[in-house]
């Protein structure tokens, strides 16, 4: 599975696998994933068709053959259900519990849910409400230690779930939009709202949001690997801009965008620099990330490649020095007035340079910042 796909929560069904995760700030979310052997993965549902809040540490399971996801949102535990993991899943119901990380426990024909801090809560018997106040349901011996059952042993074997069966082991995000609904590979920044894209026939279209970066919802693609390319072909109407990113928020991304004042470049420290593309309202767009060195090309409809003098580096953009539990991902913006359509997303999971390219105003002056978010003139040999 690559990309961030954290707390994950897996399931056995029959000889089959699915498992959900930690979503965030993204929807659609709870992405239900399948699996034939325990290491191949791929998206084939989605448990959430709107915006929450901040999802975390979801709980997924089955009792009596019916399923559910128990999770947290804004710390308040919510549960949806469904016939089949792949759905269709219930909308949400807020169980009233401000807690996190909730996991499902059944005994004797009654229902639990565990949550952090050691809290226990019964539930009713159709495990969509709450039976019971919250306690602590562990039992400490007079030493200080918590009691654990005589047959339960460290060197307990694990035996192996099922044998593996042949599954591509690969997913590609790439897309050409001809499904008229949006693919799994994508959620919304903090928003979902299906009014504003249309997709299929070979194209998405996505209506301009806001002023900026900061106050418009990205469609991104969760990704995994150190090295990748990224490209898109994006034409834009009179007063919009839109364009290609590495996504972590909207305070720290770096891209290239096409707009009515010409090429945009942001590198991570949120500084832009624009270049007149001679008034241009179509182009190809690559991103190539070198192991987080960032470097810029745009094809302009009808011309040759151009690499453009700004690159970014960006090994700075990460939980640890942001917070956030987040992760850098490929996206696609769209802000101003009128509409953007985008055509033919690629994803190669290595650098892809362009075979064929001129270089824009090379330069070799620094912008490095001390997060390591900026830069311009990065060195690269012509090809």
């Amino acid at each position: 599975m690559g990309g961030d796909h954290p707390d994950a929560s897996p399931i056995r069904v029959g000889n089959e696998f699915y498992l959900t995760h930690s979503s965030f700030d993204y929807a659609p979310g709870l992405l239900i994933w399948h699996s034939l052997d325990l290491i191949n993965w791929r998206p084939v549902a989605a448990a959430l068709h709107r915006y929450y809040g901040s999802v975390w540490a979801p709980y997924l399971c089955e009792y009596q053959g019916h399923f559910y996801i128990y999770f947290p949102a804004n710390n308040r535990i919510f549960v949806v259900h469904a016939t089949h993991p792949t759905g269709s899943w219930s909308e949400p119901i807020d169980l009233g519990i401000s807690a996190i990380d909730p996991a499902h426990v059944a005994e004797n024909g009654r229902r639990f849910l565990y949550t952090n801090g050691g809290q226990m809560v019964e539930l009713m018997p159709d495990g969509l409400a709450v039976k019971s106040r919250p306690r602590a349901p562990i039992a400490w011996t007079a030493d200080g230690w918590f009691r654990v059952q005589p047959e339960i042993a460290a060197h307990s074997a694990i035996p192996m779930p099922v044998l593996g069966r042949s599954q591509e082991p690969f997913f590609d995000p790439s897309d050409q939009f001809d499904s008229p609904e949006l693919g799994l590979q994508w959620g919304f920044w903090r928003q979902y709202d299906p009014v504003r894209f249309e997709t299929g026939k070979g194209f998405l279209r996505l209506a301009a949001q806001g002023k900026n970066l900061g106050d418009t919802s990205v469609l991104t693609a969760s990704v995994g690997g150190h090295s990748y390319t990224i490209e898109i072909d994006v034409e834009t109407e009179p007063g919009c801009e839109a364009g290609l990113l590495l996504f972590y928020d909207p305070e720290h991304a770096t891209g290239i965008t096409l707009g009515p004042q010409g090429l945009g470049i942001r590198v991570g420290n949120g500084l832009t620099f624009t270049h007149s593309l001679d008034k241009a309202t179509r182009a190809t767009l690559r991103i190539v990330n070198d192991r987080q060195e960032i470097d810029f090309y745009v094809r302009p409809a009808g011309q040759p490649w151009q690499r453009t003098r700004e690159s970014a580096e960006i090994s700075g953009m990460h939980h640890n020095i942001l917070g956030g539990f987040l992760d850098v991902r490929p996206a696609i913006s769209a802000w101003g007035s009128g509409n953007a359509t985008f055509r033919n997303f690629k994803y190669w999971p290595q650098i892809n340079l362009p075979a064929q390219m001129i270089f824009r105003h090379k330069v070799s002056k620094s912008l490095d910042s001390n997060r390591g978010f900026g830069r311009v003139g990065r060195t690269l040999p012509q090809v």
